[in-house]
């Protein structure tokens, strides 16, 4: 009975791990979408500027609207990557 709860845990922590790593890949490649798209939209709105039609302040606080959650992901992505490589967040994560 023992050797079967064990069985069971363990392919639960495998259909975990591949749950986690299918939602990572998605968070990178969400990342990614939102990086060309901020990307384009600076360059526009940069030519606008350019040609006249904007300024350089509403173009600049347009940039950082669309920048400021992208860094905040970046960061916390960051922070997350940090602590999954540490021995603390190991722990803190799995208890048992």
């Amino acid at each position: 009975m023992k050797n079967m709860k064990e069985k069971n845990n363990n392919e639960e922590g495998k259909n975990v791990a591949a749950y986690d790593r299918e939602v990572a890949r998605c968070n990178k490649v969400v990342a990614l979408c939102h990086t060309i798209e901020i990307a384009v939209i600076s360059i526009a709105y940069f030519v606008e500027f350019i040609k006249g039609a904007r300024t350089i302040s509403y173009v600049l606080l347009t940039i950082y609207i669309y920048f400021h959650p992208f860094l905040l992901f970046c960061l916390g992505y960051a922070q997350n990557l940090c602590c999954s490589n540490s021995v603390a967040c190991r722990v803190s994560q799995h208890p048992s």
